[in-house]
């Protein structure tokens, strides 16, 4: 449901096409335009999402995993005419529960951070990906890739540390039991 009215503006001689500052609500998840989004010639657009219930993603989930947290995200992007576009990118989830159901139990893993975030610039886009979780474990891993809109070669790093495997199990198709811990590091490298 739209809070309130968003004004769109087209001026046809500049081609220049704005959108005003709007924010949608469903249940407690807000998703907000801030401020004057200019959609043509040039981009500039900033937006958030608050307090997003993961569990409407149930639908394309695993029918045996449950997700209970709330989402958080921000997103600016900018592109001037005829230049390569830039944009920061932050997604988190923080004290979520990922319940993952078996045949004679339901086993709980909670998470205190999962997070998201990427950098993109004109030559390169620099992404960090974060779970820590006293129960699954640590990952953390850092990834740049360079010319992100040409070869897109990537190199970063990796750490593991007690991450669990257990939470994997419904993921893989006639696996009935899936134990173990993983701990190490390394680096990342190739083309996508």
């Amino acid at each position: 449901q739209l809070n309130e009215g968003a004004d769109l503006q087209y001026q046809l001689a500049a081609g220049r096409l704005q959108l005003s500052e709007h924010c949608w609500q469903h249940d407690s998840a807000r998703l907000c335009f801030n401020g004057q989004q200019t959609l043509m010639p040039e981009r500039k657009v900033d937006i958030t999402l608050d307090e997003f219930d993961l569990a409407a993603l149930k639908p394309w989930m695993p029918d045996d995993i449950e997700w209970q947290a709330q989402l958080n995200a921000k997103l600016t992007f900018n592109q001037a005419v005829g230049k390569a576009p830039t944009a920061d990118v932050r997604i988190a989830s923080e004290d979520g529960v990922i319940r993952v159901s078996e045949e004679e139990q339901t086993l709980d893993f909670p998470y205190q951070l999962l997070e998201f975030t990427t950098l993109l610039q004109q030559r390169t886009a620099d992404a960090a990906l974060r779970l820590s979780s006293e129960s699954l474990g640590r990952l953390d891993v850092l990834a740049t890739v360079q010319e992100p809109g040409g070869k897109q070669s990537v190199s970063g790093t990796y750490r593991i540390s007690g991450f669990k495997l257990d939470f994997l199990r419904p993921f893989i198709a006639q696996v009935q039991r899936l134990e173990g811990e993983v701990n190490g590091q390394g680096n990342l490298s190739g083309v996508m």
